[in-house]
């Protein structure tokens, strides 16, 4: 693909392709999928709802046409990128007035846009404006972008990685004027992370759930209070009584010392099965390897009548057990508690353990 002409944003691509033959085709920046061109699916109408203004892009969002002679074995196809999807908000403009500032841009149609703690409309043509008075030193403001509710079920069709796409944070920095992604962070105010001298939580999710090998099995809490499947919080310590000083008794009369009896060797109760660990976390029984979240990926629930039903996106970080794997539906991984994660190669990596510490674990 080459440049037709600098002064332009006009790209040029030539192929040859037998005439009668359809083709089907996308455009990305870069060779990645997480930069692809949202283009234009109907160049004969300019006034269409199209899918891309919303920064919808997806398997079944590709372009297509059929290869017919206009002349001099040639035919000239002409596409227009309507959003990126990697570019839910663009900003345009800021402006300093005085105390106040304006911010002017374009984001995602029907989108819920937030920009310094603060709903800001986005209008037909998908521009917005947003005019505010930042605190004494400020030099940054928080904007966050996400699809509206109606949009991620009549437009996106519930697709939790092309939601996932669009729903972004970002920091405007108000002196350059760089727009970059990531939170607006302050410096806690106990010094304390979410994870320090947390057991198990060498990969810590991104919701504050536990990952395997802090105890807890996936599924053993519903995901609907915002932990993952296995997740858990962290156990809060309770205060000391008073003044932080341990509680005081009477003094009492000692009594006679007891001669000391000869300390008996500890025995094992034979039931009781040895723990295995794997990189450092302990293997559960029936568990057949570990899934890492690469790229925000759905996680599933198996309904009664055997469908998936959609729960959240979970973010790269994420670290769950595996105990299964269906064929069923592209290939799922069960990850306890009847909850699936698709088998993605490019948004997951799943790693086993040695089959000796399968069988020690199994009690082989």
């Amino acid at each position: 693909m080459s440049r037709n002409g600098a002064v332009t944003p006009d790209w040029q691509f030539t192929v040859e392709v037998q005439e009668g033959e359809t083709i089907t085709y996308k455009y990305v920046k870069g060779g990645s999928w997480d930069q692809e061109g949202l283009a234009d699916h109907t160049r004969e109408d300019d006034n269409d709802d199209d899918v891309s203004y919303y920064g919808y892009g997806a398997i079944g969002t590709d372009l297509k046409v059929t290869v017919h002679n206009e002349g001099n074995n040639t035919m000239i196809v002409q596409d227009r990128i309507l959003r990126w999807i990697d570019m839910p908000v663009v900003i345009e403009e800021v402006q300093k007035q005085g105390s106040q500032v304006t911010i002017k841009g374009n984001a995602i149609k029907n989108g819920v846009l937030t920009i310094n703690g603060e709903r800001v409309p986005i209008d037909g043509r998908m521009a917005f404006s947003y005019t505010f008075t930042p605190a004494s030193h400020q030099k940054e403001v928080s904007i966050h972008i996400e699809p509206s509710a109606e949009s991620k079920t009549a437009i996106f069709n519930n697709d939790g990685g092309a939601i996932a796409k669009n729903t972004k944070d970002y920091v405007l920095n108000l002196e350059t004027k760089q727009l970059r992604e990531g939170k607006l962070t302050t410096p806690p105010s106990n010094g304390d992370s979410p994870e320090s001298d947390w057991p198990g939580s060498e990969t810590p999710s991104h919701d504050g759930g536990a990952t395997p090998g802090n105890g807890t099995s996936p599924g053993s809490g519903g995901p609907s209070d915002g932990t993952s499947p296995g997740g858990s919080v962290p156990p809060g310590g309770t205060a000391p009584p008073g003044n932080g000083a341990p509680p005081s008794a009477p003094p009492q009369k000692p009594s006679p010392s007891k001669p000391k009896e000869k300390p008996r060797k500890p025995t094992t109760p034979p039931s009781q099965v040895k723990k295995v660990y794997w990189d450092g976390v302990e293997l559960k029984k029936g568990q057949i390897g570990r899934l890492t979240v690469q790229k925000p990926i759905n996680l599933w629930k198996r309904a009664k009548d055997g469908r998936l039903v959609f729960v959240r996106i979970l973010q790269p970080g994420e670290v769950y057990r595996v105990y299964g794997y269906d064929a069923r539906f592209g290939g799922q991984y069960a990850v306890g508690g009847g909850y699936y994660v698709t088998d993605i190669d490019t948004h997951i990596r799943y790693e086993t353990p040695s089959k000796e510490k399968l069988k020690l674990v199994n009690g082989e």
